[in-house]
């Protein structure tokens, strides 16, 4: 059974193992979003950090992190990256069941909007639009 719930201190390493496994080695891709992960907690930026499990195990992962976004009047704005499940349990529905609760933890938080750069037939489903 497949469960979502927020990151503990104790994920990390399973989070970077997950991440790694789901961007995979092509071009240091999945230490590269491993690396990311660690800076955004380490500068204080990751905001909603949700992990999926399967039964004891991370087997999935994504994080909102704050956005500086320059306009005239405030607002909080997460970017949603990055979003990763492991190659074993992809097409399953958990990459949209962290999403889903992501978003709704980032609305409960008070953020104003979430931006996202990622596939855009993906991300429609969630009510992203692409930028002009």
């Amino acid at each position: 059974m497949h469960t979502v719930r927020l990151e503990r201190d104790s994920d990390a390493a399973e989070i970077a193992a997950v991440t790694r496994a789901a961007f995979g080695s092509a071009e240091g891709a999945g230490e590269t979003e491993a690396a990311l992960i660690e800076a955004l907690r380490s500068r204080g930026k990751a905001v909603v950090s949700l992990v999926a499990m399967n039964d004891e195990r991370v087997v999935g992962h994504v994080l909102f992190s704050e956005v500086t976004v320059e306009t005239e009047n405030p607002v909080r704005v997460l970017g949603l990256a990055p979003l990763g499940v492991h190659p074993d349990a992809q097409g399953r529905g958990l990459g949209s069941a962290l999403v889903d609760r992501g978003l709704r933890e980032c609305r409960s938080a008070g953020y104003d909007a979430v931006v996202v750069l990622g596939e855009p037939a993906y991300y429609r489903r969630f009510g992203f639009e692409p930028a002009g």
